[in-house]
């Protein structure tokens, strides 16, 4: 079954900044599209595994037979989820929740970039870019398309 379609291209640079203590939570930082559809983080603690990530995952799925992802062992959901550390980013079947740590307060506004360590996330139009600035690797996901590079 079909994730999504994977294409490769660049990142699009963001107007402004966000002040990244707004969206600290736990072990990273968190932030969902506005629309809701799409929660971020870059988690940049120990605790985090792997530490120094930064990835997005689809949240509040309605089509959850239509994703490609399958329930996990314990018969807990999976989400489509596009993960970036030191390496390309891949797009993977993770559990949900990962990266709702981001209360729904916490929207990163349109062409606002959120920056912490190495990594940079941005949203606009319900669809989030991450970037790694040390590597160039970064992805752009959004329901049903991902783009890396």
């Amino acid at each position: 079954m079909l994730i999504s379609t994977t294409l490769f291209a660049g990142p699009a640079p963001a107007a402004a900044a966000a002040d990244p203590e707004y969206y600290r939570h736990a072990d990273g930082y968190f932030f969902t599209t506005a629309d809701g559809s799409v929660g971020c983080g870059i988690q940049d603690t120990p605790l985090s595994d792997p530490p120094a990530t930064a990835g997005c995952q689809q949240l509040a799925t309605h089509e959850r037979g239509r994703t490609g992802c399958v329930s996990n062992d314990a018969d807990q959901p999976t989400e489509p989820t596009m993960m970036l550390g030191y390496t390309a980013a891949e797009l993977i079947c993770l559990k949900e929740g990962l990266f709702q740590g981001a209360h729904p307060a916490y929207v990163l506004p349109d062409e606002t970039a959120l920056t912490v360590g190495d990594f940079t996330c941005a949203a606009r139009d319900q669809r989030a870019t991450c970037t790694n600035n040390a590597t160039g690797h970064g992805f752009l996901f959004a329901r049903g398309v991902n783009l890396r590079w």
